[in-house]
């Protein structure tokens, strides 16, 4: 069987093959940490060394894929979109999807072969970052959390417990399941370094770790995985019950811009005061908001 990663057989040693520790071939090996630094440098001004919150390797992640050209063994060009204000804004997915193409063009495309369209491999990380509470989590986003980690496209989530990055891959009742990152590696520059069984064999875990999920850092990214146009259609329908579901404790959106969303969340008033949201209130906390958000879970 073929995947977008070469054939079933040695698609792990292709995926692995993206991380390589090699500067000089960025296509074949994008995700390496010397291309992942360089990027950071140029795009954002973080010299190595930084810490990278999940919001910034998102942002990171999206400017190499942005550039990126598609090589042997892909048979497809693989994206990542980062989505750094807790929402997903729909013209920049269609605008990734579709290769920049104008909406006009995208539409006189869509009439003609709509089926073979919504089917076309478009391989696409999105990475949605938000803010669950001030100080610690708001307890109640945690069904919430729950119910994103259980998504068939979810792949986890970028988050961290004391200053310390992990890696969510599930929950048992009130407990988040994670990965522990911190293994040092040595320095690998090419595949055959890869052939080896028992180097392998590090790269993938034998043992996961819980954490209560009260405990986790409020800073998180959530990471979703579709592999076409009907997938990300299908994703966006589910986050939009969800929103119905749960109502003021939802914190992640679905926008058709950014301008959409700052229309909805903020109102000018004639006297000049803004109004925001009272799930935008929530889900970013600051000390300034803090007062107003205790006074209207009074009311």
């Amino acid at each position: 069987p073929k995947t977008f990663f070469g054939t079933l057989e040695n698609a792990s040693d292709n995926i692995l093959g993206l991380f390589l520790d090699n500067e000089l071939s960025p296509e074949s090996s994008p995700f390496s940490i010397q291309r992942i630094c360089r990027v950071a440098y140029e795009h954002f001004g973080l010299p190595p060394g930084s810490w990278f919150k999940g919001s910034t390797i998102s942002l990171t992640l999206d400017a190499i894929t942005a550039n990126l050209q598609v090589s042997k063994p892909f048979a497809c060009d693989f994206k990542v979109l980062a989505f750094i204000e807790g929402a997903i804004y729909l013209d920049e997915v269609e605008q990734r999807f579709n290769n920049g193409k104008s909406k006009n063009e995208i539409e006189e495309e869509q009439k003609k072969n709509a089926q073979k369209d919504e089917e076309e491999p478009q391989p696409t990380l999105l990475l949605v970052s938000s803010i669950l509470g001030l100080d610690s989590v708001n307890t109640a986003y945690l069904d919430v959390v729950k119910e994103l980690l259980a998504m068939p496209y979810s792949v986890g989530i970028m988050g961290g417990e004391d200053k310390r990055a992990l890696y969510f891959i599930g929950f048992l009742e009130e407990y988040l399941l994670f990965l522990d990152p911190h293994l040092v590696q040595k320095s690998l520059k090419n595949k055959t370094d890869l052939l080896t069984a028992d180097q392998k064999q590090t790269y993938s875990s034998q043992a996961f770790f819980s954490l209560k999920m009260n405990k986790m850092q409020t800073s998180v990214t959530f990471g979703f995985y579709v592999s076409n146009k009907r997938e990300m259609r299908e994703l966006v329908e589910s986050m939009q019950k969800f929103s119905e579901k749960y109502g003021d404790d939802w914190f992640l959106s679905v926008m058709e811009s950014k301008e959409n969303k700052e229309q909805a969340n903020c109102a000018l008033k004639d006297d000049g005061f803004l109004a925001v949201s009272y799930t935008h209130l929530r889900a970013h906390e600051t000390p300034e908001h803090l007062v107003c958000r205790l006074l209207l879970e009074k009311k």
